[in-house]
């Protein structure tokens, strides 16, 4: 615990999300030097890409299945996942008509 907490960046001008993103454009929450934030809302099935990057997923509301070739993962509200960058297109499946999750990733 030590550790994390002497690399963990505790600047208040740093961790302010105000300050990241004056407004919203699109899908797009916030954008830093190190990761991006999109938020995807889904009402049935969204189809979404890794590009060149990890994606880490995390349900806001609802429940989903995400699916990738090689395989599907049911994530529930608090949940997460990774992608790992070959896994290329990935559906999202949201149960009982709508989800809202917020996806990470390195531009």
């Amino acid at each position: 615990i030590d550790d994390y907490f002497t690399y963990l960046d505790t600047d208040p001008d740093h961790n302010n999300i105000a300050n990241m993103l004056k407004e919203r454009r699109g899908n797009r929450l916030l954008r830093t030097e190190y990761y991006s934030m999109d938020i995807l809302e889904c009402n049935n099935t969204l189809t979404e890409h890794t590009d060149d990057s990890f994606c880490h997923l995390f349900v806001r509301d609802g429940d989903v299945t995400v699916k990738t070739s090689e395989g599907s993962v049911h994530l529930t509200q608090g949940h997460s996942c990774f992608l790992a960058q070959h896994c290329g297109e990935y559906t999202i499946t949201a149960h009982d008509g709508k989800a809202v999750l917020l996806k990470s990733y390195m531009e």
